[in-house]
């Protein structure tokens, strides 16, 4: 009974992978638009609403104004509630008792940028390399896939753009997305 048990959880935890894998495998032509940053950031906010009032996360933003990026708006938004997920998980494994998360969006020299930081433990040096490999997770097991870095920065690749991570003020991790920059006075995300 105990095998059979086992056997239907590992049978469902393949499925979860399959799953994810044939999403990763199934990207379709990249049809790039001028997306207004705000937007998809508070549409990604909007889906995570009720994690940051349930668990009482602070949340900071600082979102410049009138910043278009040329990507396609959902799938940046997948990008951006993958790394928040994981900026809320950080930041409650990191043990502090306020659990803080930002997002800022800026433009800078290589174009604009999105960032999430948190104030967990941050990123230990011998993991960094390994950060964006498929099915490398540092959470326990059963708790992460080990896909969303990888598919994340596939989707911002795919975009021209670039994902990297780094140390973050608040003591924890920063993950920076970089786009290219697009036109103003672009359709609405939605």
């Amino acid at each position: 009974d105990l095998n059979l048990r086992t056997i239907c959880q590992l049978t469902d935890r393949m499925g979860q992978i399959t799953a994810q894998l044939k999403k990763f495998a199934r990207r379709s032509a990249v049809e790039l638009q001028s997306v207004a940053l705000a937007d998809v950031i508070a549409d990604a906010l909007f889906l995570l609403g009720q994690r940051i009032r349930q668990e009482h996360i602070q949340l900071e933003q600082a979102i410049e104004p009138h910043l278009y990026a040329l990507c396609e708006g959902n799938r940046l938004e997948q990008v951006l509630v993958n790394l928040l997920a994981n900026a809320f998980d950080a930041a409650a494994a990191g043990g502090a008792s306020l659990r803080r998360v930002r997002i800022v969006a800026r433009s800078s020299p290589e174009g604009a940028t999105v960032e999430v930081h948190d104030n967990g433990n941050g990123i230990a040096m011998e993991v960094m390399p390994r950060l964006f490999e498929p099915f490398f997770t540092t959470k326990e097991q059963g708790l992460g896939l080990g896909l969303g870095l990888a598919i994340s920065a596939g989707i911002v690749r795919d975009f021209g753009g670039l994902l990297r991570a780094g140390e973050s003020e608040l003591g924890g991790a920063a993950f920076i997305v970089t786009l290219r920059n697009g036109p103003r006075g672009a359709p609405p995300h939605g």
